[in-house]
């Protein structure tokens, strides 16, 4: 178990075993796939969708690839015209991600080397010798902070302890417990799944994880779920600072420690020297790994600081 209180802050590169795309693919998918879905709403809807709708998504398609912006959120804050069209196409490719992801023995072999979620359920399942009452889970002390808008790791963790436990016999049912485990979707995320009663998304539709199919509707209901650099409020993520000030261990998986994200958790500023630091820089240079580490050196000590060329089952094997 995990007795330790650990902050997992999660970014891109740690769902990417599992099928969802970093940002260059998003980028790709994003310019490439525009106008088809604009048409394929429109005749979804019995329209053409508006032949400016259409012409919109034709111009963001020719000007985003000719952008050289990697990311669309910074495309979409400086051209706030095209934000109806990007949200639905994020939303569409990480919902479709979602349907197509695989776990366990579904990946294939070189993703299933890089399996981090078994691992980590697993070590939140290693309770006191011959105890198996499901509650024991909870002693586990983690927080999870992902920039995602995916909902791949609360779902593989709700089937695996769902379905790894005899909840008849402790007269207890495995959403009552499993909704005290804290998950926190910075920027938001694509839908709330049916077991999740966090406050946070209560106003939200549920939809069911492999449960997309494309739709005007959906889409159009979903799209302020996700939040675009412009709507996202610094201030409100207060609590989740608390959280990091208060954690004895912190893990870095799959993220890319760009200033806007690392501000919106008011880090380093929260940090302390009491605290140890754990980073993928999974294929960065010494050079890059550097300056990721100079950003912190004024809360913690050098000593504590460990972010290591190794990716996110790589770096839990070696230090939780």
């Amino acid at each position: 178990m995990i007795d330790k209180k650990t902050v997992f802050i999660i970014g891109a590169g740690g769902s990417y075993p599992y099928g969802f795309p970093l940002g260059i693919e998003l980028r790709w998918f994003a310019y490439s796939y525009a106008e088809t879905m604009i048409k394929n709403l429109g005749a979804e809807l019995g329209n053409d969708f508006s032949n400016d709708t259409l012409k919109l998504a034709k111009q963001f398609s020719r000007q985003f690839r000719i952008s050289g912006d990697q990311s669309i959120d910074w495309f979409l804050k400086k051209f706030p015209r095209y934000t109806d069209i990007g949200k639905f196409l994020i939303l569409h490719y990480i919902l479709q991600a979602e349907n197509a992801s695989k776990f366990l023995e579904d990946m294939d072999e070189k993703k299933k080397s890089q399996d981090w979620y078994w691992y980590l359920y697993n070590e939140m399942s290693k309770y006191p010798k011959g105890k198996i009452n499901p509650s024991l889970f909870l002693n586990n002390k983690v927080t999870f902070i992902t920039f995602n808008y995916d909902r791949s790791l609360e779902y593989f963790l709700y089937t695996c302890f769902s379905n790894g436990h005899d909840f008849e016999k402790f007269k207890i049912t495995a959403k009552e417990l499993f909704n005290n485990i804290s998950f926190h979707h910075v920027y938001g995320k694509v839908a709330r799944l049916d077991w999740e009663k966090d406050i946070n998304y209560s106003n939200q539709a549920y939809l069911p994880y492999k449960g997309y199919r494309q739709s005007f509707n959906l889409l159009n209901s979903l799209k302020n779920n996700i939040q675009l650099i412009d709507e996202r409020e610094a201030n409100k993520n207060m609590k989740l600072s608390k959280e990091i000030k208060n954690a004895e261990r912190i893990f870095f998986l799959g993220f890319s420690y760009a200033d806007e994200n690392l501000e919106m958790l008011d880090i380093p500023n929260v940090l302390n020297k009491d605290q140890w630091i754990y980073g993928t820089a999974f294929g960065m240079t010494e050079n890059e790994i550097r300056k990721i580490k100079r950003k912190f050196l004024d809360k913690v000590e050098s000593k504590k600081l460990h972010f290591e060329d190794i990716d996110c089952l790589g770096l839990l094997r070696k230090f939780l």
